[in-house]
């Protein structure tokens, strides 16, 4: 974890060209998991919310119907944010 302290601006760049990537050619399932894991292994991690933003205006629907949100994947991102940092707080107690 010294390392990731370290070099933290730097693999945070890193991570975010590959959360780009992952963005631009993974499948969606992909993505959630990158976006959890860099919630857990960087002290805040508010890329996530600018990464559930560009997914959608990436990928949107068009917004018709109760499931097709224009937003759905933003809704997802903040609640993954807070619970990666509840996450991030019970594992540094233990």
């Amino acid at each position: 974890m010294d390392f990731i302290k370290t070099y933290n601006i730097q693999i945070r760049i890193a991570a975010a060209i590959l959360m780009l990537a992952l963005i631009a050619w993974a499948p969606w399932w992909l993505i959630i998991l990158a976006m959890i894991a860099g919630g857990i292994c960087f002290d805040v991690y508010y890329e996530v919310l600018i990464f559930g933003v560009m997914i959608d205006a990436l990928y949107g629907t068009s917004g018709q119907g109760i499931f097709n949100l224009q937003i759905k994947y933003t809704l997802i991102a903040i609640p993954l944010f807070f619970i990666a940092i509840m996450l991030r707080k019970r594992l540094r107690t233990k």
